[in-house]
Parts: C-alpha cells; structure tokens; sequence
C-alpha cells in the first residue's frame, strides 16, 4: 500500500510507502566524538518509511534536535553500509572512528549523492536508515572500496583492506548518525571528504 503526503517545502513531495529497508556507511575521522551505542542492521524496510521522488527511501529512528546539514558546512557522522543482502560493505562503527566530510562536495569512497539527500533532512543527534536506488548509489558499474591504512594524519595498521566490491545496479542501505554539524576548518579539504 502506498499513500502520497507533501512534506517541507513548495514542490517537496514525499512518498510513505512499504517495502524493504535501508542502510549505509562512511569512512574517517577529523573531529573526537564519542561513538554511541552500536548500531544494527536491519533487514526489512519500517512500514513509516519517507520515498521522495528520486526513489530515496528514509526511515527515522532517532529525530535530532540540532542543525540540519547545508552546503560547504562540516558534518560528522557514524554509519553502517550494507548492500539489499544485508553484507556490510563499510562501517565507521567497526573502525570506532566517526567521519567527517564537507557537506555537499564530491562524493567519495562509500559517501555517494543518495547519502547526502538523506542527510539533507537529518538534524544533529539524528538516527535514520537510508535506502539509496543504484542512480543515487555507485549506478550501472558498482564500486570497489579499499580502506586506506591512513587518514593523512593517523595510521593503523589494524584496518582491515580486503577490497569490498559492490555490485553494479546496487540498492545500497545505510544506518547513519549526524553527531556533528558546524563551520569546516581552514584548510580543509573542500573537494568533498577530510581525506
């Protein structure tokens, strides 16, 4: 069954439909933020899930109470990435190192376009599962992700970097906190994460 609501603005038109469900992850770390609770992994897509248009899909478990992300801004978040299958392609949980990217910039390593339009309408302290189409994720080809040992300032050789292959044509679903949303550094890197 699916119903039609508008929600936001002028033109923003949200889909609450019923289906399988969504998750995602990220990679690094420029900013401390003690990691919550670990956070798992759904399977099955909650019954009050948002779908906008563009196929997005986007469940809230948590609503925020802080700032909302917006363009050139720094925003730090936890995640888990998982293909439809449930197989975690990336995860800052299992590394215990939150990442910090510009919002808006290039996407980079697991952070694709479907990730930001989901943190679009997050607020800081937000929990939400997100559910990417493969033309918001990695598309036709898919994507191979290898962690690298080193962030540009720390190293750990305890990162494990067996390449994750996701396939062309991927739904992908992310599990994601937005800890932090604030001014971005001088100097740091604008092209689109904190690598």
């Amino acid at each position: 069954r699916t119903t039609r609501r508008t929600m936001g603005g002028p033109g923003t038109q949200l889909l609450a439909r019923r289906s399988m469900a969504g998750l995602l992850p990220i990679y690094l770390s420029m900013m401390n933020s003690s990691p919550s609770a670990s956070v798992s992994i759904p399977q099955q897509k909650s019954s009050n899930a948002l779908c906008w248009k563009s196929g997005l899909c986007v469940t809230d478990l948590r609503m925020g109470r802080g700032q909302t992300p917006s363009q050139g801004k720094l925003v730090v978040v936890h995640y888990v990435a998982t293909t439809a299958d449930g197989r975690i392609f990336d995860s800052t949980r299992s590394r215990n190192k939150p990442i910090a990217f510009v919002f808006g910039g290039k996407p980079f390593g697991a952070i694709c376009e479907g990730l930001m339009e989901g943190l679009s309408t997050m607020r800081e302290g937000g929990v939400r599962e997100v559910v990417v189409p493969p033309d918001l994720g990695f598309g036709t080809e898919g994507k191979v992700l290898v962690q690298p040992t080193c962030d540009g300032v720390f190293c750990d050789k305890n990162i494990d970097t067996t390449p994750q292959v996701i396939p062309g044509n991927a739904e992908l679903r992310y599990k994601v906190e937005l800890l932090k949303v604030t001014v971005a550094p001088e100097g740091f890197l604008r092209g689109g994460g904190g690598r």
